[in-house]
């Protein structure tokens, strides 16, 4: 008591540091009612100017002080999430802003229903830092509102929350992001969503991104057929072969100079696609009129193979 009064009294940041430091190490104690005062001590004292003290600490600290400020912000709880809430987007450093991060991770579900509430919130970095925190979790119960999110008109709320979705990568979490691909929805949405769908990795991306391609065919939307058989190449799964399949068969016609043209991309989107239906298609390829086609082939396959050679060199790294 009488050094966290000296401390108060002192103004002395680091003073009180050491002594909130104290009172963490003292939270776990084994003895029960010790841990209980200490940490009765620790949450009232990390106020004002001594958590403003802790955030400093964990976001632009050095190395081992700046990670025990951050443990301590852990210990604190709920006072210190709510504090890192509002306070992280005044950092402007992503890796600052990261450090933080896990004060909320901590905290588990019990973060979660304060984190949905800033989701509402007029401030728009307070949402984003929200959508982030959510994503970083994982949390299945913020799928709805990201994937509602994941269309609106804010791009920057947008993007992270359509990131969120990846990392989240359910079922219900890409079924979010596909919804952007459904219906009448602005270019830069739509976009958006066809890319951050490619870096899934999931069979689930594989039929909406299969859809779109079918509409953006019918369309003759040639930038988009390409943006599409790219995410398709990313997403890297096997079940996109019949896509691959279906799209390089298709006969171009005499005034099929743009499908001939969607062709190329799907050849080069074929490097990254696994099985040896992809190999057949760009062997296929290779036996074209097209120049433009057998050389964009002859690359996939030759990627491919570099791709094979590196395995093996790797894992005698590792």
């Amino acid at each position: 008591r009488r050094a966290i009064t000296a401390a108060e009294r002192a103004r002395d940041a680091e003073v009180l540091f050491r002594v909130i430091d104290l009172l963490a190490a003292h939270v776990a104690a084994k003895e029960q009612r010790l841990g209980e005062i200490a940490r009765s001590f620790l949450t009232t004292l990390c106020q004002g100017a001594a958590m403003s003290d802790l955030l400093e600490r964990a976001a632009r600290g050095e190395s081992a002080k700046q990670i025990r400020a951050a443990q301590i912000l852990a210990l604190v709880g709920e006072a210190a999430a709510a504090a890192v809430l509002d306070r992280m987007s005044a950092y402007p450093e992503p890796v600052q802003r990261e450090r933080l991060v896990p004060v909320l991770l901590a905290r588990g579900d019990r973060a979660v229903p304060e984190l949905m509430e800033r989701l509402e919130r007029v401030e728009r970095e307070h949402a984003r830092t929200a959508v982030h925190v959510l994503g970083m979790m994982q949390h299945p119960g913020a799928v709805a509102r990201l994937s509602d999110l994941a269309l609106g008109s804010d791009p920057q709320l947008r993007e992270e929350a359509a990131r969120a979705l990846v990392r989240i990568g359910s079922e219900d979490a890409i079924g979010g992001l596909a919804r952007a691909l459904r219906g009448d929805r602005a270019r830069e949405v739509v976009i958006s969503s066809i890319q951050h769908l490619g870096g899934t990795a999931s069979a689930h991306a594989v039929a909406p991104l299969g859809h779109a391609l079918e509409r953006a065919l019918e369309a003759k939307d040639v930038e988009l057929a390409k943006e599409i058989l790219r995410a398709l190449g990313r997403v890297g799964r096997p079940e996109a072969n019949l896509i691959f399949g279906s799209l390089m068969r298709r006969k171009a016609g005499l005034t099929g100079r743009w499908l001939k043209d969607v062709k190329v991309a799907a050849a080069s989107a074929l490097a990254t696609v696994p099985g040896d239906q992809a190999v057949a298609l760009l062997a296929e390829a290779l036996e074209s009129r097209e120049e433009p086609l057998r050389k964009a082939a002859q690359r996939a396959l030759d990627r491919r193979a570099e791709s094979v050679a590196r395995g093996p060199a790797e894992r005698r790294v590792r």
